[in-house]
């Protein structure tokens, strides 16, 4: 009995000393660890605080070259990569190769940033780039207005008319005062036509009669002592003269054939170009939505951008 609770106490002993030494292991590498996050934030602090601000030359998003701070700079560049980082990501045709570039190329410019200025001089920065992309977005976006240029370019096309602008609508007395005018033009050339059939078939007519009346003295003054003879040159005349009809009718119809034939091509080939055109103006409609939504969401993030830059400063300003 005594040997046992011997043993119970040497193995109780041996378990506190490992647990002691694991312990004290463990607390000697916090402490190690917070000697070093210590040295690294004291060192993030005062990198240079003493230091002049260098000058660089910066490209403007108009291509316009002026100074600017090297500070700045580099967090313009950190905040580039970024964003096109963002926008990789919400791409769905984006590879993992070129998403994993670029969080390498916004990972290498914010390290390299963060390793050289202190936590002041990049806040600075962010909101002299804030400043400067508000003032950028709001004198580009001052100048569009996509309702009133999709209103300006907005036209029809007639054959007869040719282009007509629609960026006015007309009044729906116009409208039904231009549909009648049209349909009155349209009822005068057709009595003209008409009349001018009617007057051909009239002359010829006259002609065809004329002409029968002299073929018929011809045949009288030649064979008029043979009546039998007589009958069979009349119905011989007569069927030449059919077979003649005929065979001028024909070309008649194969040129209204080949008329009516460009005219059909000619109708698919306007209703094409209009489908295409329609189908122009669709993509156009959708593409001024996009951009619509895109500048509105701008709008929005920009006019956000001063509160949430005011917080990140009095977030920095509060570390020890």
């Amino acid at each position: 009995m005594a040997q046992g609770k011997l043993v119970h106490t040497i193995i109780r002993t041996c378990l506190l000393q490992v647990v002691q030494g694991t312990a004290a292991a463990t607390q000697a590498r916090y402490e190690e660890y917070t000697s070093r996050i210590d040295s690294c934030v004291q060192a993030i602090k005062h990198k240079k605080e003493n230091c002049e601000e260098t000058f660089v030359c910066d490209a403007g998003p108009e291509g316009d070259v002026g100074l600017d701070t090297e500070s700045c700079h580099m967090v313009k560049q950190a905040c580039e990569h970024i964003g096109d980082l963002i926008h990789c990501s919400l791409e769905t045709e984006a590879k993992s190769a070129q998403l994993e570039m670029r969080k390498s190329d916004a990972i290498d410019k914010v390290e390299s940033a963060v390793a050289v200025y202190s936590s002041q001089a990049l806040l600075r920065a962010l909101s002299m780039n804030a400043h400067q992309a508000a003032a950028a977005l709001r004198q580009k976006t001052s100048t569009l207005d996509i309702s009133k240029d999709a209103q300006e370019i907005s036209f029809s096309y007639t054959p007869r008319e040719g282009l007509h602008d629609l960026s006015s609508p007309p009044s729906t007395a116009d409208t039904v005062k231009r549909l009648l005018q049209t349909s009155c033009e349209q009822h005068v050339l057709r009595w003209f036509k008409e009349q001018e059939h009617r007057n051909d078939e009239w002359k010829l007519s006259s002609r065809h009669t004329e002409t029968m009346a002299q073929i018929d003295k011809l045949l009288v003054r030649v064979i008029g002592d043979h009546p039998a003879h007589l009958e069979s040159a009349k119905s011989f005349v007569l069927a030449q003269i059919g077979r003649a009809e005929e065979q001028a009718v024909a070309p008649c119809l194969r040129r209204e054939l080949v008329q009516l034939s460009e005219r059909v091509a000619e109708a698919q080939s306007n209703r094409d170009e209009l489908q295409c055109k329609y189908a122009r103006i669709q993509d156009f409609q959708a593409l001024v939505s996009r951009k619509q939504a895109s500048i509105s969401q701008l709008a929005k993030l920009n006019a956000a951008a001063p509160e949430r830059l005011q917080s990140h400063r009095q977030q920095v300003s509060a570390l020890p």
